[in-house]
């Protein structure tokens, strides 16, 4: 993703300072009130549509549906859900939008948990919402002031490192050796810390608990990744700081943090959430589908985001108003085991490959890397329209690089089949 040009920060700056507690207050919101500005945010997200997206026009076309019957939120359960497939191959096609700009705007990738290639754009304005959350998701567990400094571990930094020195941000890749993570943050001293569990895990295990402690950090944020209640509150101890987690995606943006009482809230001013069951009806239980309110460039309407949840009771003792929910189930990846017992984490694998993503743009459409032996793995994948044979060398010795000491065969497939599971991208077969 860009950074931020010098006009683009100031801006940024302008905006958060008048707007970010505001943003905050949203929590509390009544219902009636997030109700109506759902449905304001769903009248402006399907009139771009109806204009930029000949993919939603057709598929609603369908359907049977007129874009300009859906009124509110709850007319959602009429239109069709949409997959990843779907998109990937309407991205292909250019039908997905028509208003992908060729310069200014900024592109992330949805690969990891599914290991299938999605190319996500957004705007300015889509950026500064995204910011506004997640200043959002850390204001919800302690006074952020503009002096607190934030160390986070991710595949590619933010598009700023800090706002004229304000809200200052140290960015540490994934792929890190864990000493140099060490050494960033005594460096840093981070107030905030924002990482993988997989990271984390790492972390713990490499510190002593005096170690740990000594590191100053106030507050742990973890993403992308399951973790358990009981590791969070063990790593909690470990390094005697409060640790929460955030549900988030690359399509739907921030879907649910915790807050202070350890509750997921659903920001429903971000995303209309609905939870349904395996027939399609709504249901306090089931699979997660999601409407973005906030991208208008690549929209996602009814996105099946993979993921079983629950609606939990509203009344939380923070007071937000926002509904509560559980995430019951993650996506599994394996870790791999190296020839001297230690471990590479799901996380760093899921970066290296991450890595490979936007190393060879196209290329590569949906991945499988699987440890075969006790120092053997190989990497089977897709070819995207933009492979070529002379790729497959310089994939292997890139990917090789970042797994040594893994022995590693590379090799293109005409697809995956899984007798109905889920695919899983990372998986580890041998077992020592």
């Amino acid at each position: 993703m860009r950074p931020f040009t010098a006009s683009e920060r100031l801006r940024c700056l302008g905006e958060y300072s008048w707007r970010a507690a505001p943003f905050l207050a949203r929590l509390r919101w009544p219902h009636t009130r997030i109700h109506h500005y759902q449905t304001k945010r769903l009248r402006s997200l399907l009139d771009r549509v109806e204009i930029i997206s000949p993919f939603y026009r057709e598929k609603f076309r369908s359907a049977g549906i007129r874009i300009a019957d859906i009124r509110c939120p709850e007319d959602l359960r009429f239109l069709p859900v949409t997959t990843k497939e779907e998109l990937r191959a309407a991205a292909v096609d250019g039908t997905w939008s028509t208003a992908i700009p060729s310069a200014n705007g900024f592109y992330s990738q949805s690969s990891g948990t599914t290991g299938a290639a999605l190319r996500i754009v957004c705007d300015l304005k889509a950026m500064l919402e995204y910011g506004l959350a997640t200043y959002r998701c850390y204001a919800m567990l302690f006074p952020y002031y503009p002096w607190r400094r934030m160390l986070y571990v991710y595949t590619s930094p933010f598009p700023a490192r800090s706002f004229c020195g304000l809200y200052p941000m140290i960015f540490v890749p994934t792929l890190a050796p864990i000493d140099e993570l060490i050494a960033a943050i005594r460096s840093h001293r981070p107030h905030l810390l924002v990482l993988y569990p997989s990271c984390l895990r790492a972390l713990a295990g490499a510190l002593s608990s005096e170690d740990a402690r000594d590191l100053g950090i106030q507050i742990i944020s973890v993403n992308s990744e399951q973790s358990t209640g009981e590791e969070r509150a063990m790593w909690a101890r470990h390094f005697n700081a409060r640790v929460f987690d955030e549900y988030s995606s690359e399509e739907l943006g921030r879907i649910a943090s915790h807050c202070t009482s350890h509750t997921y809230h659903i920001f429903e001013d971000l995303n209309i959430i609905e939870v349904v069951d395996e027939h399609g009806r709504e249901a306090s239980r089931g699979e997660l589908i999601g409407t973005n309110l906030i991208n208008m460039t690549t929209p996602f309407i009814r996105y099946r985001q993979g993921d079983y949840v629950a609606r939990e009771p509203d009344e939380c003792p923070c007071g937000s108003t926002m509904p509560a929910l559980r995430v019951l189930e993650g996506r599994i990846n394996d870790d791999f085991i190296m020839p001297d017992g230690r471990q590479l984490t799901s996380g760093y694998l899921l970066d290296a490959t991450y890595h490979l993503l936007l190393s060879f743009p196209e290329a590569i459409d949906i991945f499988q890397l699987t440890q075969i032996g006790h120092a053997t793995a190989e990497f089977k994948f897709v070819p995207g329209p933009c492979c070529h044979s002379g790729m497959l060398e310089r994939i292997r010795v890139e990917l090789t690089a970042l797994l040594d000491p893994f022995s590693l065969s590379v090799c293109t497939v005409g697809s995956f089949s899984g007798a109905g599971e889920k695919h899983r991208p990372i998986r580890r077969l041998y077992q020592p």
